[in-house]
């Protein structure tokens, strides 16, 4: 073969080289979004869907990721163990470099060992259960776990409202947040001398009947309530205790802590307590930008849900600048992750993926979720 065409061959290669890195290297980084869009859940999962995609849209308009544009790809987790197996493994096999979601802890639990399978990274805005905590494997989160949460608010049910005996209730098919949950905020409670006079447990999927459970808690009329439901639920079940004549007072974890909660539950919920670390009497600039830029998008007010997942994204674009929007060295370029400053407060991933923050004791005032306490972490440890 004439060294011309051995040339010119050689130099078509390189060409043909040249011009796949290039176009390689342009060619969009896909994430995906997993939770609950249809179920009881649903609230979360399109307020953390919504965030991502305010997100998404806001990073691409700087330039994306070295020059690359995000690629959104959402799956419904249907808010169950076997949705969110597939919805995680459906968007690591379309070729996702990363997994935003689950948004409930039961969820991020089950679709965990399918990311660590097909070593993908899970990064979560909302999941909270301390089974995760202190662990070393491919989950990551932006929202801290529940037990300092649990136990400011049994703290607050004894010392500041005077509360000695209470009835729970928590739901089931959220079992690794709701009873995780309950357990710190019961252990709290008896540690100050508390007595739990009942709990009850149900499954939001088998379509409880509210008026008939609130028979089993009537023991607790003119005491409390500790509930861990979602917020559909926690309006129900308020509905059904008022409707019976029990003046209880109402204890909830933040997951009810939504616009939902208020839509349905009208002046029902009024007076209701949280524990949560996601609210703030002055809210942030940033997080006021935030909201009116949601408002502007989706036509409503963002819910934590999406502010968390607003800020996942925001975290997860940073690590993949430092990989290039590579899926390898993910996981070390997230626990890098050193005060971002999110919407509520800096974000800061430690090496096992997890964060703290303060928190607020929380209740509603006059139709508006209002501060009454404020506690740092260290107060909780």
């Amino acid at each position: 073969m004439p060294r011309l065409i051995k040339y010119m061959i050689a130099l078509f290669v390189l060409v043909c080289i040249a011009f796949a890195v290039f176009f390689l290297s342009r060619s969009p980084v896909a994430v995906g979004f997993a939770g609950p869009l249809t179920g009881p859940y649903s609230d979360l999962g399109v307020h953390g869907r919504n965030g991502v995609r305010l997100a998404v849209e806001e990073i691409n308009a700087r330039g994306g990721i070295n020059g690359r544009r995000l690629e959104l790809e959402v799956r419904d987790d249907k808010g169950t163990v076997d949705g969110a197996k597939e919805a995680t493994a459906g968007l690591i096999e379309s070729g996702v470099v990363a997994v935003i979601g689950h948004m409930t802890s039961q969820q991020s639990m089950s679709a965990l060992p399918v990311a660590t399978e097909m070593d993908t990274v899970l990064l979560s805005p909302t999941t909270s259960t301390p089974e995760l905590t202190g662990i070393k494997d491919n989950f990551f989160r932006v929202h801290p776990g529940i037990d300092r949460s649990a136990r400011a608010l049994a703290l607050f049910a004894s010392e500041e409202r005077s509360k000695n005996q209470l009835c729970t209730i928590i739901d089931m098919d959220n079992e690794y947040y709701t009873g995780s949950y309950k357990n710190h905020f019961v252990q709290e409670f008896k540690s100050r001398g508390g007595k739990v006079l009942y709990k009850k447990e149900i499954r939001s999927s088998s379509r409880p009947d509210w008026h008939y459970i609130v028979q089993d808690l009537l023991k607790c009329s003119s005491k409390g309530f500790f509930m861990s439901l979602s917020a559909r639920d926690t309006a129900s079940l308020v509905q059904a205790v008022q409707a019976i004549g029990v003046t209880a007072e109402l204890f909830s974890s933040g997951w009810a802590m939504t616009g939902e909660l208020q839509r349905v539950g009208g002046r029902t919920v009024e007076g209701m307590v949280f524990s949560s670390s996601t609210f703030q009497e002055e809210p942030r600039p940033a997080f006021q930008t935030f909201q009116e830029h949601y408002r502007g998008r989706f036509g409503e007010k963002p819910s934590f849900a999406a502010a968390f997942a607003y800020d996942a994204t925001q975290v997860l674009a940073l690590a993949l600048k430092k990989t290039g929007g590579r899926k390898s060295g993910l996981k070390k370029a997230l626990t890098g992750i050193q005060d971002y400053p999110g919407l509520y407060w800096p974000i800061s991933i430690d090496e096992y993926g997890d964060v703290t923050s303060p928190q607020y004791i929380i209740q509603i005032q006059n139709g508006k979720f209002q501060t009454v306490q404020k506690l740092e972490s260290q107060e909780l440890r």
